[in-house]
């Protein structure tokens, strides 16, 4: 019986070697995130979200100082939404009080949560939009296991139940963004609901398959019976110095990749993707042609046979990370995000 075992083993063993060759020239290190000295006390208890009352404690400004995230005239509320999927979700709301132009929800991608989507959020506000955003299951205050998730079409769900209630609540009309995996439940859910409220719907750096898909899936079939996850690798998915250190200091960042994450996108690819009709809603998409972490060879000509009256933009130089891109770029992109919105 040892043979096999030690079988396995070297298989597991050469997959993890390849893939540190694979990523070799991006000088990879393993995340440890630091233990939440900052805003413990608030992770801990976070209260329950209120849509008719603001969230201002000590506990709550001390998160808000940490990221980053305190906006001049906007109305904040926060806490944890119950009954939009079977573990709390922590949710943001920003009430611009010069709002014109309606609400936009937006979703982070793998391993970060929402307060990383600063630079979105402050710009939607300046252009006068009420913004939701919320921590996607298993990540940053919001409930579930830790970067996991047990069915890859969860994501979509989740934005499915979410609409439902942003759209008693939040002010017409509605505009939906992802980044990443948020964008994989994004364009998800707007082919599962073909008539959805929302007016535009952006991708950014969408996530259909991840970059060296037969690598990964290679990997996942030789150590699923070994592995429970990886040790994560933190390599430079954006140009910005200011993302990588606030990744570094993140005590909501987890040190791993679950198996059972990458089982879902496996399966969520083999059985599910392809059993939606092709939706005609207004999309656009923005793709880094310098991105490591999806696939993009492979998923923008598969969202554009999805969506075939889509806009799709590439970014010359620009990484997986283009909300949190240096400046000019990232200001590009914004740029790009917004007019697109705009336009009738």
């Amino acid at each position: 019986m040892l043979y096999p075992k030690l079988f396995k083993w070297a298989l597991a063993l050469t997959a993890v070697t390849l893939a540190f060759k694979h990523y070799a020239h991006a000088q990879p290190m393993f995340l440890n995130p630091p233990a939440n000295t900052q805003f413990e006390h608030f992770a801990s208890n976070t209260p329950a979200f209120s849509w008719d009352r603001a969230l201002k404690t000590r506990d709550f400004q001390a998160y808000l100082d940490f990221y980053d995230l305190n906006f001049d005239a906007v109305t904040h509320y926060a806490g944890h939404l119950k009954d939009v999927h079977k573990e709390n979700i922590f949710v943001h709301v920003y009430k611009n009080k010069d709002q014109t132009r309606g609400t936009l929800l937006a979703f982070h991608g793998y391993f970060v949560h929402s307060a990383l989507l600063k630079y979105v959020i402050k710009r939607a506000l300046s252009e006068g939009y009420t913004v939701i955003v919320a921590d996607l299951p298993g990540h940053g205050l919001s409930g579930g296991k830790q970067a996991s998730i047990d069915a890859f079409s969860e994501y979509a769900d989740l934005i499915e139940q979410l609409t439902q209630r942003l759209t008693q609540h939040l002010p017409q009309p509605y505009f939906l963004l992802g980044h990443s995996t948020g964008g994989s439940g994004v364009w998800e859910y707007a082919l599962k609901n073909p008539y959805n409220p929302y007016k535009k719907i952006v991708l950014g750096a969408p996530l259909v398959r991840s970059y060296a898909w037969g690598l990964s899936a290679a990997g996942f079939y030789m150590g699923q019976n070994i592995l429970s996850e990886v040790p994560r690798l933190l390599r430079p998915t954006t140009r910005e110095p200011e993302f990588l250190d606030l990744v570094l200091r993140d005590p909501l960042q987890y040190p791993g990749t679950p198996v059972q994450w990458v089982k879902a996108l496996i399966e969520w690819n083999d059985q599910q993707i392809e059993t939606y009709p092709p939706s005609a809603k207004p999309l656009l998409i923005i793709q880094g042609t310098e991105d490591t972490v999806v696939e993009a060879e492979y998923n923008i000509p598969f969202l554009q046979r999805k969506f075939p009256f889509a806009e799709t933009q590439w970014i010359k130089g620009c990484r997986h990370d283009l909300f949190w891109e240096i400046a000019p770029v990232r200001n590009d992109v914004l740029d790009r995000v917004f007019r697109f919105l705009a336009k009738p």
